[in-house]
C-alpha cells in the first residue's frame, strides 16, 4: 500500500513526497525482514541446541557403556586376584596344582589359565651344570 502510494506520487511528478513514501516503505520492509530473520535465526538456534543435546546424550550413553564394560572387566580381574589369594594346593612331589574342581594340572597350565601369563622354559645355572655334566659323561663313556 505504501509502495503503491509512492508510485502514484511519482507518476504525478511529486518526487519529494514520493521519495518520503519510498523511504517509509524501505523502513517497513527492513523491519519485516529483520523480524523474519530473527524468527528464522531463533529456529536455527533451537535446532542446533536440540542436535547438540542429542549428540551429547549419545556420547554420554556410549561413555557409560564403555565404563560399565571396563568396570565389569575390573571386577572379574579382582575376583580372580582374590580367588588366587590364600592357600593354593600343590603336590610337593610333582608340583602339580589342584584346581577348584578338584583336578590336578601342571603349574604352567594353572598359571596360564588363572593369570595373563605364559611360560618359556630355560635351565637355571645349577640345573644346566648338572644336566650337561650328566650328558657329557654319557657321551664320553
Amino acid at each position: 500500500m505504501i509502495l503503491r502510494k509512492a508510485e502514484d506520487l511519482q507518476k504525478r511528478g511529486e518526487w519529494t513526497r514520493s521519495l518520503s513514501y519510498y523511504k517509509r516503505y524501505v523502513k517497513v520492509k527492513d523491519a519485516l525482514l529483520e523480524k523474519e530473520n530473527s524468527v528464522l535465526l531463533k529456529k536455527l538456534e533451537d535446532k542446533y541446541q536440540a542436535k547438540k543435546q542429542a549428540a551429547e546424550a549419545q556420547l554420554t550413553e556410549r561413555k557409560n557403556r564403555e565404563l560399565k564394560k571396563a568396570n565389569t572387566r575390573l571386577k572379574e580381574s579382582l575376583m580372580k586376584i582374590e580367588t588366587l589369594r590364600g592357600l593354593i594346593p600343590i603336590c610337593p612331589k610333582c608340583k602339580n596344582m589342584r584346581t577348584d574342581e578338584g583336578f590336578w594340572e601342571k603349574v604352567e597350565h594353572f598359571v596360564e589359565t588363572h593369570f595373563d601369563a605364559s611360560f618359556t622354559h630355560s635351565l637355571c645355572s645349577d640345573c644346566a651344570k648338572k644336566f650337561y655334566k650328566k650328558h657329557s659323561k654319557s657321551i664320553e663313556g
